[in-house]
């Protein structure tokens, strides 16, 4: 699901904020949600990356492992 959503880009610009009317405009509030906002932290984020690149049988082998690991 994380790697089809929209890369959050933060508050980077493509240069000096301009001037207008005597103040100063920043660049446009970027919506996408981020990790945070979804509380997953960034290991949570790459490990599940990881897992959802491996094929369905090696995702099933991973999830049984840890399954017998957590008994």
């Amino acid at each position: 699901m994380l790697r089809g959503m929209k890369k959050n880009k933060g508050a980077r610009s493509d240069g000096r904020p301009s001037k207008i009317g005597g103040l100063t405009k920043g660049p446009p509030k970027d919506t996408t949600p981020t990790l945070a906002d979804l509380n997953i932290d960034k290991h949570q984020s790459s490990r599940w990356q990881k897992l959802a690149a491996l094929s369905e049988a090696q995702q099933e082998e991973k999830i049984a492992i840890a399954k017998r690991k957590a008994e």
